[in-house]
Parts: structure tokens; C-alpha cells; sequence
């Protein structure tokens, strides 16, 4: 064959039979069963190539599969009766060939142009790797027939190993098929094609190679970073998960589940371990069973500071009390906030928190609601900083390096003017042989009102970790 014309479709033209292309397909159909086996596995050829012309690749791959089974099974008689005869199962197909060795000829000529007709249907239907399978057997059969390989089965295959992103078989199936029509256009696209992805695909391991160095960089820094500092922080925490379980008095928040999304420990300057250091913190009000989040706090914030940005918590808005009153579509107005309702007036909230009226308000009316505020201010637990005490979970070694057994929690109090950086820091707030739990990647802090119910938050903690 020295045309490859008919790939322009990818499909076997030129051995059509000499017929007109409108022939009745339900002609076909009926006829399809009659015959020799070559002539029967011809019918399901012919019925295959009208339904690939009319873009019905799925019904023209089943035609030629069935004149394919048509040919195994010719095959698989023809070697019984050989066994039967002769006792040899190896057919002689060379030298002298009498009736039947021509037709078996012909059979073998028929499943080569079948299997890579049905290659053609896979390689436009996505079956790459049916596709190379069919062009592997149809170049086989050439091999046995001592004739020279059809080149759509090196242009089919190579299509197919570019979509599989295998270029160097690609490269070779491409050299083969060149090496028979060296000039062929079609062929010389499909170099074009290969070059083209084979430079992407360099390109993008490239970048791919680069940017697994930089995330190895940023983790060294890090890790010296951590170092540097003199931090004892035990990463990634006791069984730390996706989800945690409890979150009841003296729990370790394992109940509230995180969505952290991007949130991790990371270096201003990625790769400069002097550079800031900031870290997620999950803030845990274990005696009520709720969480803040935030995303990144700087090492050298306090704890103070820190509270007093989640301070006072929504559910003890002093100035806007929870009422049944339906929220407000008002865009300004904090999420958690209600809005009141004072003798008939609406109150809207002002700067620095001062509540102004929509009416008239004398001056005894604001003196009674700043001393009912204070009064109120006095049942609040959360409402500012030096209401509440902080604990860190603590991770202990056994004292006796060759004592076996897990580490046990501990819970250490840290004041709130003391920068994170000290507190996860040896020497200073805590042990040597303690460790900070930086779980799942975050610090996690609880805070608890001062009194009574510190007191319950540490033994009950106690009691539970002992």
C-alpha cells in the first residue's frame, strides 16, 4: 500500500467491494449468515463500513467483531480437523497450497483489514488501549503472511500512545510507519503533534520537579525555623485526624469538627527560618462545647492579644442581647447581633458601641440603661480577657528514658501577655520533657472562665487523661 488516502478517517477503504454505497443494509443483515466463512466475515465487514460512514462507530465496531468470531472460530475447526488428520496442529501456509491453504489465506488477509478497521472505531471512540491491542495483532498477522505492514496500523497505534501520553513508544511506532511512507503528510502532522506534547510534557514535569524542590525548601526552613526558636512542639498531635470526637467539660475539642481549608504553619519568607512565623489556633470554650477558629495568628502575638479579638463571644453580646425578634436585613449589622426594640424605638448600633434611637431620649433614660449594662456586665463570663484563664495541652515523656509505655497529656496554664513563640518554646513556660500538641498543624487553646469553673475544667481533665 503506498497511499494513505483513507486515513483521513482512519478507516480501510480499499477493500470495499465493488458496490454502490446506498446497497440495502437490511440486505446485508439477511445475507450475513450465508456463505463460507470468508464470505460471511466479508458481509460483516461491508455492514461495518456503512455504519462507520454514517458516524456509527459503536455498531461498525460490533460488525467487524463479529466477523472477527467468525474467523476464530473458522480457526479453531480448521486446526481440529488438521489434529484429526494428520495429528500436526501447525498448518503449513507456505510452498505449495492447495484450495483450502488459499482461502485460509484470505481468512488471515480478512481478520488483518477487520482488526484494523475495528482499531479505527476504538481510536474515535477513546478505547487507546483496545486500539493498540487490534494494531498489535493485525502487524502479527502480517508478520505470518510474510507481507509488509499495512502503515495504518503504525498510524492508528501511534495516535493511540499519544493519548496515553507514552511518547517514546509513540516515537517508535511513528519511525516505523515513516520508514514506509516517508513523505506521507498525514504522518508528517502526526511528528508535528508528537513533538508538540512531548515539549509540554518536559515542560510540565519541569515545573512539577521545581516545585516539589521549593515544598522540600519550605519544609527545611521550617523545620530549622522550629529549631532556631527552641520550640518543643510534638506536629501533627495524639491520634490527630480529620474529624475528633467529644467536646464536653474538659475535653480537648476532639468533638468540633475543623474545616481549616488552606489554614497551615508557614514562614512570612518561605524559605528564610528567621522570618515571622504564623500558625492556625483553634480557640475552645470546653465548658460550653464551642470553637473559634483563626486561620493565621503570628508568633510573636499574645494571648491577650488574641483574645481580645474573639472577645466578648457572640453568645454574650452584652450590648445586643439575644431577643426573638427576627434579624435584620441591615448589611452592617454583626451576624450574631439582634436587633432591640426600647419603648417602641428602633436601636441602631454606633461607633465605639454607643446605641443611638430613632426618637427622642433624655438623659435619665441613658443613665438607666448604662447602669442596667454594667448590672448585666457582671453575669458575663466571656466579655473580656481577664475573665477567663488559658491552657495548652502538653504531651510528657516518662521520666525514665527506658520506661515504655504512651506519653500521658498534660495541661499547662500560660499567662496572657506571654508571646506564642515563649510558650511553645523549652526553658521558658514549659518542660523539656513536655511537648506542645500542635494538633493536626494548629495550636489549640482553651479558655475557661475564671473561678469555679477553672477549677472543675482542670480536674475533670485530670481525671480523664490520667
Amino acid at each position: 500500500m503506498t497511499s494513505l488516502d483513507s486515513l483521513d478517517s482512519t478507516h480501510d477503504a480499499d477493500d470495499d467491494p465493488n458496490q454502490n454505497e446506498n446497497n440495502d443494509l437490511e440486505a446485508l443483515k439477511a445475507l450475513a449468515y450465508e456463505g463460507t466463512p470468508l464470505e460471511v466475515a466479508r458481509n460483516f465487514r461491508d455492514q461495518g463500513t456503512i455504519s462507520f460512514r454514517e458516524k456509527r462507530e459503536g455498531d461498525a465496531r460490533e460488525f467487524y467483531t463479529r466477523g472477527l468470531n467468525v474467523l476464530e472460530d473458522q480457526k479453531k475447526r480448521r486446526k481440529n480437523i488438521k489434529q484429526d488428520v494428520n495429528g500436526d496442529v501447525n498448518g503449513d501456509v507456505n510452498g505449495n497450497r492447495n484450495g483450502e491453504a488459499e482461502e485460509e489465506i484470505k481468512e488471515m488477509e480478512m481478520e488483518e483489514k477487520l482488526l484494523l478497521n475495528r482499531a479505527a472505531c476504538n481510536l474515535i471512540l477513546q478505547n487507546y488501549r483496545k486500539t493498540l491491542t487490534d494494531c498489535s495483532l493485525a502487524i502479527r498477522l502480517s508478520s505470518t503472511l510474510h507481507k509488509e505492514v499495512s502503515p495504518k496500523a503504525y498510524f492508528r497505534s501511534t495516535h493511540a500512545l499519544l493519548a496515553l501520553s507514552r511518547y517514546e513508544e509513540a516515537e517508535d511506532t511513528l519511525r516505523r510507519g515513516l520508514s514506509l511512507v516517508p513523505q506521507d503528510p498525514l504522518f508528517l502532522k502526526l511528528q508535528q503533534d508528537l513533538n508538540t506534547k512531548r515539549q509540554a510534557a518536559a515542560s510540565k514535569d519541569l515545573e512539577r520537579r521545581l516545585r516539589e524542590e521549593n515544598v522540600l525548601k519550605e519544609k527545611r526552613a521550617l523545620k530549622s525555623a522550629f529549631e532556631i526558636r527552641g520550640w518543643n512542639v510534638l506536629r501533627g498531635g495524639v491520634g490527630s485526624g480529620g474529624g475528633r470526637e467529644g467536646g464536653g467539660v474538659g475535653s480537648g475539642g476532639e468533638g468540633m469538627v475543623v474545616d481549616m481549608e488552606d489554614a497551615k504553619i508557614f514562614l512570612e519568607d518561605p524559605l528564610n527560618p528567621e522570618s515571622r512565623i504564623h500558625l492556625p489556633m483553634l480557640v475552645l470554650y470546653p465548658m460550653e462545647g464551642k470553637s473559634d477558629f483563626i486561620k493565621a495568628i503570628p508568633e510573636t502575638q499574645t494571648l491577650g492579644e488574641m483574645l481580645s479579638e474573639v472577645l466578648p463571644v457572640p453568645w454574650e453580646d452584652i450590648n445586643h442581647p439575644p431577643t426573638s425578634s427576627p434579624a435584620t436585613s441591615n448589611p452592617h449589622q454583626h451576624p450574631h447581633h439582634q436587633p432591640l426594640e426600647k419603648n417602641g424605638k428602633d436601636v441602631v448600633e454606633g461607633v465605639d458601641g454607643l446605641s443611638i434611637t430613632n426618637g427622642d431620649a433624655n438623659e435619665s433614660s441613658t443613665n438607666n440603661t448604662n447602669n442596667s449594662q454594667k448590672e448585666k456586665e457582671k453575669e458575663y463570663e466571656y466579655n473580656t480577657p481577664s475573665k477567663v484563664e488559658c491552657f495548652i495541652e502538653t504531651l510528657k515523656s516518662p521520666p525514665n528514658p527506658q520506661e515504655k509505655g504512651p506519653k500521658k497529656k498534660g495541661l499547662l496554664k500560660v499567662g496572657k501577655k506571654i508571646p506564642l513563640t515563649k510558650i511553645l518554646g523549652t526553658g521558658t513556660t514549659t518542660k523539656k520533657d513536655a511537648a506542645v500538641i500542635l494538633q493536626d498543624g494548629m495550636m489549640k487553646v482553651f479558655v475557661v472562665p475564671r473561678g469555679f469553673k477553672s477549677e472543675k475544667f482542670v480536674e475533670e481533665f485530670q481525671r480523664r487523661n490520667l
